[in-house]
């Protein structure tokens, strides 16, 4: 079973660490290999991680910040000047699923959670430096790319950018509004049954109607 959330404990943080050095400094030769198995992004104090467990380990995270300078603007200037209407931006960094965990579920829970803090904290869109090998699910995420490509070798980068209107049209938000919750209600009454629930409140009051007056009645008596 899978659950999402905003990290917050040292040890989910530590699990971030060893699951940043797995995909960027070995699936993804972007950064020098080390004896700790374990990577802290330099933007670390400043990252907002959302993360998805199983039990109790991480198998997926995304990271966002807002403060400037972001990544992309020291490998490519200030982004403005391609994208001069962006309005509130926030960088996306680091999405990284353990390959056992590479089943959909994961990245929707996380595509679903990216949303709703976004849409929450007032941003209008969010650029990222996407992995050649991950342009598929960015695309699912509403990004396009708005410059030229950039890197060497297996670390290649393309500089994206989706807005709220790309993210409403994406892949990601039409699963995400076909959604379905197992939980009682809200749900639309017929009005057959609207009728029947007000038929049964009807009977509730009088039930309790009754009882209070026969409780009044017996106290008086006393």
């Amino acid at each position: 079973m899978y659950w999402c959330k905003i990290a917050r404990t040292e040890a989910e943080y530590a699990e971030i660490a060893r699951l940043n050095y797995d995909t960027f400094v070995e699936e993804i030769p972007q950064h020098q290999t080390n004896d700790s198995g374990t990577r802290v992004d330099p933007f670390h104090e400043q990252n907002t991680y959302l993360i998805v467990l199983s039990e109790m380990e991480v198998v997926g995270m995304i990271a966002l910040r807002s403060e400037r300078p972001f990544s992309l603007d020291l490998k490519i200037g200030k982004f403005e000047e391609f994208l001069p209407n962006a309005g509130k931006v926030c960088e996306i960094r680091l999405l990284a699923i353990r390959k056992a965990h590479r089943n959909g579920r994961v990245f929707f829970l996380l595509a679903r959670a990216l949303s709703d803090f976004c849409l929450e904290q007032g941003f209008d869109s969010a650029v990222i430096s996407g992995t050649t090998r991950q342009m598929k699910l960015y695309g699912q995420l509403g990004f396009r790319a708005f410059a030229e490509p950039m890197g060497t070798g297996e670390a290649i980068f393309i500089p994206m950018v989706t807005t709220r209107r790309q993210y409403m049209d994406s892949v990601a938000a039409r699963l995400q509004a076909k959604r379905r919750l197992f939980v009682p209600g809200p749900v639309a009454l017929t009005k057959n049954s609207l009728l029947l629930f007000k038929n049964h409140l009807f009977l509730i009051d009088q039930q309790l109607f009754g009882k209070c007056d026969r409780k009044l009645t017996d106290y008086l008596r006393i």
